[in-house]
């Protein structure tokens, strides 16, 4: 009887695994120095711009949200970005089997004083949907703002 159990439940399973994953070589970026005022684009001021890598054998379709991140996930001395509006990035990226994508970013901090001299932290979370399991990955953001004008 257990063997009968043992094949069925053999039978069940799909012969197709699927192996491989999402990579990014945005894991924590830190830009220092931001005015109020003034926006910018991350991928410039960054050592390298946002790339997201498919290691999949199939395209995905990636959501792509901007996120304030808990208070257990802070760095010392950074604060929730609370207002993700300041953080301009593309909603759904396609990529294909193997294949890669620059995503633009876009930072615009309003221009008030009450921002000076803060440091602020945000996720960028880039997960796939409609899979029988989802893949993400989490891009730590982390931007301070000079303390004078």
């Amino acid at each position: 009887m257990r063997l009968w159990a043992l094949l069925c439940l053999f039978l069940l399973v799909p012969l197709t695994v699927y192996a491989g994953g999402l990579s990014s070589n945005w894991g924590e970026v830190i830009i220092d120095n931001l005015e109020p005022g003034k926006s910018y684009n991350l991928n410039e001021l960054a050592s390298s711009p946002f790339k997201l890598v498919n290691n999949f054998e199939d395209a995905v379709v990636l959501n792509l949200q901007v996120l304030p991140p808990k208070e257990e996930e802070l760095k010392p001395g950074y604060k929730p970005l609370e207002d993700v509006s300041w953080v301009d990035v593309q909603k759904e990226v396609k990529i294909s089997p193997q294949g890669q994508e620059i995503v633009p970013v876009q930072l615009s901090i309003p221009d008030d004083a009450e921002y000076l001299g803060k440091k602020y932290q945000l996720w960028i979370w880039s997960y796939t949907t409609g899979k029988a399991i989802g893949v993400g990955l989490k891009s730590r953001i982390m931007i301070s703002i000079v303390g004078t004008r």
